[in-house]
């Protein structure tokens, strides 16, 4: 508030004495305001009409809904800041649980590595048919030459 009464002295100052305008917005942004809060401050100085009463309530009412915009603004701040920080916490949570999902991919079998095994699998098992058939051909082989020589030769 005391900033405002100061402010509001030098443009009633700068008002009597008839300076420029820029002059007024120097004074308004030496006090900290923005352009837009200057320009507000100039169109109610230039206005003829205006008294010094008048146009420190003005003043002081803008002020306070600026106050409590700001204010506002602060709050939801302080809300997407605290969003903000369960965000993070949920995103570390999820790169640990990535980690570990690529930590047991590393485990896991390829569509390349399946088909090579498969592929082992099947001459494995041809190989393993052709040993059998061929051992069952030479066993029975042999026990029909056992049979005739029995058949033939003992009486």
């Amino acid at each position: 508030m005391q900033r405002l009464y100061g402010l509001y002295d030098s443009c009633v100052i700068a008002r009597n004495h008839t300076t420029a305008k820029f002059d007024l917005f120097d004074i308004a942004q030496s006090f900290g305001l923005t352009r837009y809060s200057a320009r507000i401050i100039i169109n109610l100085m230039d206005a003829a009409n205006t008294s010094t009463e008048d146009l420190l309530r003005t003043l002081l009412v803008r002020t306070a809904v600026m106050q409590a915009n700001s204010e506002a603004i602060l709050g939801e701040l302080k809300a997407l800041r605290e969003g903000q920080s369960v965000l993070q916490e949920a995103v570390a949570a999820l790169q640990i649980d990535v980690a570990g999902i690529k930590g047991t991919m590393a485990h896991f079998a390829t569509q390349a590595d399946v088909e090579k095994v498969r592929t082992e699998l099947y001459k494995a098992m041809e190989a393993q048919t052709w040993r059998l058939l061929v051992w069952m051909t030479a066993v029975c082989s042999g026990l029909t030459a056992a049979v005739y020589y029995i058949a033939r030769n003992v009486h």
